[in-house]
């Protein structure tokens, strides 16, 4: 049984020209990101990504990223990360996904 699991420190960019906000999520099926749209699906980014504490410096972003890993590689239950630490880039404002995902839940 596969784990399916890593750490993801994704960046997006902000208005601001050559400004980026970073997020860390540890999270499983992180391929459901690009589900039926490269750029990224807006429900997968809002739901592994929205409750995540947004950072403007990737240094810090990646701190608390290895301190993730440290928690789950020393936990006695499930020692897993199956895919490690990984970043990912997508094209678009973290505003631009959360409100495509809003307008997705007003048309159900």
């Amino acid at each position: 049984m596969s784990a399916d699991n890593g750490i993801y420190i994704l960046k997006t960019p902000t208005p601001d020209d050559g400004v980026f906000e970073y997020r860390v999520s540890h999270c499983q099926a992180i391929e459901d990101i690009w589900y039926e749209n490269p750029d990224g699906n807006p429900d997968a980014v809002v739901d592994k990504f929205g409750d995540c504490e947004v950072f403007n410096d990737i240094d810090k972003a990646a701190d608390l990223a290895f301190k993730m890993e440290k928690e789950i590689l020393e936990d006695d239950f499930c020692p897993i990360l199956e895919y490690g630490i990984n970043n990912i880039e997508l094209p678009h404002s973290f505003f631009w996904y959360k409100i495509r995902y809003k307008e997705e839940r007003e048309e159900e």
